[in-house]
């Protein structure tokens, strides 16, 4: 997402704040020049989230698969794992279903 530009408009500064104070403020505004500067400005990248899991029962020897929905604010492609001490109990699908590696 980028927001709108930034306009600084140093001519004003000069007036309003004396020289002694533009080579700091032209530094921040990104130019040297006598002319209004243009300046696009990014948001950081934001962490994804990740849905909580309800809670499951399964009988003994029954598979049971569960859907982990994620999304990402800023649209970028997610990649998801299991870690941990108990990973190798499960696997995870593509399409991000969790099921028993091995039944239980």
């Amino acid at each position: 997402m980028i927001y709108p530009a930034v306009t600084c408009h140093t001519r004003l500064l000069k007036r309003i704040l004396g020289m002694a104070l533009i080579p700091n403020i032209l530094v921040a505004c990104g130019g040297g020049s006598d002319d209004s500067t243009n300046a696009t400005i990014e948001v950081p990248n934001r962490p994804p989230t990740l849905q909580s899991l309800a809670s499951v029962e399964v009988l003994e020897g029954s598979q049971v698969s569960v859907t982990v929905e994620s999304d990402d604010p800023d649209g970028d492609t997610l990649s998801l794992s299991i870690a941990g001490a108990d990973a190798s109990f499960f696997t995870l699908k593509p399409e991000g279903h969790i099921e028993f590696a091995r039944l239980p």
